[in-house]
């Protein structure tokens, strides 16, 4: 029986390292109740040359938005069932959402059962104590140590590893430890509840119900499968339980929350650390890289896919505007979280300098408009759902804008927010925030920019190299396939800053 706790128990798994991103990486995800996602997504498939039987459509609503629930009970498990049936679940590492795919998914809403579960957890929560108070007294007896300096949860499982540890290694305890082991190993039976008992297939069952994450009931019988195992079992999972029941900062930009599709019970508030990016250090858990062909239609959602591979065949060349607010990084003293921002446009510009074409704006207003024209690549802020035309863009161009709710819609036709504008302007590769995503979850002006411009990365091995945040609040729009500057790059791999350098051999 502990193998299979064990088992569930393990919540991340090793991130698998892939090679460049290639046509046929892609996963190409519909809505299988509108007509015109499904065409897109066969648009995109022919003009990339994607294998059309990588097109996963499931249904989903037709709006912009859905409910917590209606993604992680539903679509999350439908599209995890797709990759499962045909053979992708361990090597697809790419989908793109196409137009007809919803924006957002909502904040969780508070549920009737809420209360009862909140007393479940505690109750389980205090019995969980007790049995390591239990077995922490028993293991230093068994080491012949007395540890009693602490008492919380944590404290005590470091008290009964370190106890566990002289056990281990002293010939004459170790005849002890099976009595340790089967002081952890009874089931949790709090006073008045029922022993639990076992499926047939535990593994299975643990696996059906961890799909389920937003079900009330789904998540009581997973709690009382894994009494089963033990406190150090349980445990875990009573954490996340716990935050689980959170409302407030629970939903997020479709994609990002798609891409922690094979994380299992992962905490829902606020964002996780992308295990992508350049910068995260260590190994994380399998995470999809997404984007969205996505647009006011379904016709200019296939132009995004259209432009890209017509402007791949003769390079992007023009103005490369940059848009600072002349932000000092430290004020009084006193660091400045705009002013370090700031800073990363004026490190943009500091790299280009000797570039010919690149306009730097250090202004504290946005750029006005009708100011610059011919502008091939753009980065700049801060003005809040109020796009300004300030340049005309070439086709093909790429560029963000780096505000709050600038993509609270993208088929809204009085919205003003830059992502839809955007897009409306020329340019095909944007990114933006479905809701108030605070400043440290856009990728570092400087870091994106000029992995851009050196032209050997897709634009979705750019973004996902530099996005710093899943499960939060931005999304890349555009084709990842995308290399605008292949043809023309405006600066060399070693004209990089030293800490980009080595992004591009990763």
């Amino acid at each position: 029986m502990r193998s299979w706790l064990a088992l569930a128990a393990v919540m991340f798994l090793a991130l698998p390292v892939r090679a460049e991103l290639t046509a046929a990486d892609i996963v190409i995800l519909a809505n299988s109740r509108m007509p015109e996602s499904v065409e897109v997504a066969e648009h995109y498939a022919e003009r990339r040359g994607i294998d059309p039987a990588r097109i996963c459509a499931v249904p989903m609503p037709t709006g912009e938005k859905m409910s917590f629930a209606e993604y992680h009970n539903d679509i999350a498990p439908a599209v995890r069932e797709w990759f499962r049936a045909n053979g992708l679940e361990e090597s697809a590492d790419w989908v793109v959402a196409v137009y007809g795919v919803p924006l957002r998914v909502h904040d969780r809403k508070a549920a009737d059962t809420d209360t009862q579960e909140r007393e479940d957890i505690r109750v389980l929560t205090g019995e969980i104590k007790a049995r390591l108070e239990a077995a922490v007294a028993l293991a230093e007896e068994i080491a012949g140590i007395d540890d009693g300096r602490g008492v919380s949860i944590d404290q005590l499982r470091q008290r009964l590893n370190a106890a566990a540890l002289i056990i281990r290694q002293d010939p004459e305890r170790q005849p002890r430890w099976p009595e340790l082991q089967r002081s952890l190993a009874a089931p949790v039976v709090p006073e008045g509840w029922e022993v639990p008992t076992l499926p047939t297939d535990p593994q299975g069952t643990i696996n059906a119900l961890a799909a389920r994450p937003a079900d009330p009931d789904a998540r009581k019988q997973l709690r009382d499968l894994l009494r089963a195992g033990g406190p150090l079992t349980l445990d875990p999972l009573l954490r996340i339980h716990g935050i689980a029941l959170q409302t407030k900062e629970t939903g997020a930009e479709f994609t990002s929350e798609l891409a922690c599709l094979w994380w299992g019970n992962y905490p829902k508030q606020r964002w996780q650390a992308n295990p992508h990016a350049y910068n995260f250090g260590g190994e994380g858990p399998r995470t999809l890289k997404t984007a969205r062909l996505d647009g006011d239609s379904p016709e200019q959602a296939k132009r995004l896919v259209d432009m890209a591979v017509a402007v791949e065949s003769v390079g992007l060349r023009g103005k490369i505007v940059i848009d600072s607010r002349g932000i000092p990084a430290q004020r009084n003293g006193k660091v400045d979280n705009y002013g370090i921002y700031d800073e990363t446009l004026r490190l943009l510009d500091l790299a280009l300098r000797d570039k010919p074409n690149v306009i730097f704006d250090e202004q504290d207003g946005v750029i006005p408009a009708g100011t610059h024209d011919g502008v091939a690549a753009y980065v700049g802020w801060y003005s809040v759902r109020k796009y300004v035309p300030g340049m005309s863009f070439l086709p093909g161009a790429v560029g963000y804008h780096i505000a709050s709710f600038e993509m609270l819609s993208l088929r809204t036709d009085t919205f003003t927010g830059w992502v839809p504008n955007l897009l409306d302007a020329g340019v095909i590769t944007t990114l933006g925030p479905v809701a108030e995503p605070y400043l440290a979850s856009f990728p570092k002006a400087h870091d994106f920019m000029l992995l851009t411009l050196t032209g050997e990365l897709t634009m979705g091995e750019v973004y996902w190299k530099t996005n710093p945040m899943v499960s939060w609040q931005v999304g890349l729009v555009g084709d990842p396939l995308y290399k605008p500057f292949a043809l023309a790059p405006v600066l060399s791999a070693d004209e990089l800053p030293a800490h980009l350098q080595p992004v591009l051999s990763r």
